[in-house]
């Protein structure tokens, strides 16, 4: 030691020397403590002369050591007693941090802590000899048991009032339910713990990082950087063709998009991690940042399977069947089209026996229903649907099948087709008038089934008998399975 402290060096055994010209070397030691202790100075008195402790400290210490070694040591800081207000600053800081516990922050909770208690917390929690280690334990003992097992009386989302004081002595915990005005009423759906915070903005950002390494970001990243070569190479003459230009600014704008969304994900992992662990104050903002952080991430998703996939936005649904039925199983159809803000062009389609033809009536987007008038109605085989949207087709695929309405010998069936075309390019099926295209000979197998009381969906294994929610349930299963599917499309 003396070695290093005076020359800077330290020589093993063997003669090898290790540098210690730059090092700062801080040595730690409880000597005096007794000695100051025995003294009757006191660890609590408040009007302890400060220069006289110190100096009392740096004497042991130079009694300890042999001079060659007192004399190499630059400074010799002394750790005073702990005062009042030193000890009061610690109770505050530990009662903040309990403040800021799962079970306090995201509940409906007024508190007030009387100073008699942080006074009584920091006199109870405090030893001449172990300074403030118990401190703690004092608190969880004599606040914070007591408090859990008083609101483990009451439900989690009734808001409280809770009046924590010492009137002799003995801290009193007393709570009451506060009833809320309307405007002070807050909605509880969205809200998490911090558990559940950190938990779900990690799951968001493996979801948003296997897209990120998926093919369709990669390919979209890789198509940029060949496009901003050519830029490079032709200056002026890249800009004199307009297809390749709005390309280009085209996915320019949806990388830089995706690239803030992806480091924003980040980031609010970094800081949910942070307030899970306690290093900084919760934030209930978190929580709104990450809900929009969910939008953005659904809307950036979508115009990157738009780029990829640019065939799924302009697709064709058909409906083919009698007319008995197929206003009803329009009108679903139309409600999950506008339920995705898509939109859709619609003609019903006529089968002329004579000459073995087809014809099509435009359907005005202002009618709620397609008008059939008593004429027609006996050559009417169906609607089709020009559908257009992002990600039309991975939506409405799974539709493809047999409906059948089952309250008839023999059931009334209807055949539901979906194909990546426009409706130019779309051809009616030529046997779409016969009663064997409903029968099994179209090659589709029966996706759903209506009866009087009772609904039922083979691929979504749905049994529901209240009729009237069967719409809505189906819209519901078919928004997971797409975003499983738009998921699985973007990660591979």
């Amino acid at each position: 030691l003396l070695q290093i402290l005076g020359e800077g060096r330290l020589t093993d055994a063997k003669g090898n020397v290790a540098d210690f010209c730059s090092t700062i070397i801080i040595m730690t030691s409880n000597i005096g403590v007794r000695s100051l202790k025995w003294s009757g100075t006191g660890f609590r008195r408040e009007n302890d002369d400060t220069k006289s402790i110190s100096g009392h400290f740096i004497n042991e210490v130079q009694k300890y050591f042999r001079p060659e070694l007192f004399n190499r040591l630059d400074r010799i800081v002394t750790f005073l007693p702990l005062s009042k207000r030193t000890i009061r600053d610690i109770v505050d800081r530990e009662i903040s941090f309990f403040k800021r516990r799962e079970g306090i922050y995201y509940r409906d909770v007024e508190m007030e802590i009387g100073n008699e208690v942080l006074d009584k917390l920091g006199a109870e929690g405090y030893d001449s000899w172990y300074g403030a280690r118990q401190l703690q334990r004092t608190i969880r003992k004599n606040l914070i048991i007591p408090l859990s097992r008083k609101l483990n009386t009451y439900e989690r989302n009734r808001p409280l009032k809770i009046l924590i004081s010492a009137p002799e002595g003995e801290i009193s915990i007393k709570t009451s339910v506060r009833s809320l005005s309307k405007a002070d009423k807050k909605p509880t759906s969205g809200e998490y713990t911090i558990t559940q915070m950190a938990a779900h903005v990690t799951d968001s950002r493996r979801q948003m990082q296997s897209v990120e390494n998926g093919k369709c970001f990669v390919g979209m990243l890789s198509e940029f950087d060949i496009l901003l070569m050519n830029k490079k190479k032709k200056k002026e003459k890249f800009f004199k063709d307009s297809k390749r230009l709005s390309r280009f600014h085209k996915i320019e704008s949806l990388r830089d998009k995706m690239l803030s969304v992806f480091d924003s994900i980040r980031e609010m992992e970094r800081q949910a991690m942070k307030i899970y662990f306690d290093f900084i104050p919760s934030e209930k903002s978190l929580i709104s940042r990450y809900e929009q952080w969910q939008d953005d991430f659904g809307k950036v998703k979508l115009e990157l399977y738009e780029h990829a996939f640019p065939l799924d936005s302009n697709i064709v649904l058909a409906i083919y069947g009698n007319a008995s039925h197929i206003e009803d199983i329009h009108d679903f159809y139309d409600f999950l089209i506008k339920r995705r803000q898509y939109e859709a062009r619609k003609r019903s389609v006529f089968f002329h026996p004579l000459d073995s033809s087809f014809s099509y009536i435009e359907v005005d987007d202002e009618q709620k229903r397609p008008v059939f008038n008593t004429s027609a109605k006996r050559n009417f085989v169906g609607i089709e649907m020009e559908v257009t949207g992002s990600a039309a087709f991975l939506y409405l695929e799974s539709e493809r099948g047999i409906i059948e309405i089952g309250d008839y010998d023999p059931p009334v069936r209807y055949v539901i087709d979906v194909a990546r075309k426009k409706m130019g390019d779309y051809e009616t099926p030529i046997n779409v008038h016969r009663k064997s295209f409903y029968g099994g000979m179209s090659n589709m197998s029966l996706r759903r089934r209506y009866r009087k009381q009772s609904f039922s969906d083979s691929a979504y294994k749905l049994e529901i008998s209240d009729k009237k929610k069967a719409h809505q349930k189906i819209a519901e299963y078919l928004d997971m399975s797409f975003e499983t599917e738009l998921m699985k499309k973007l990660s591979k």
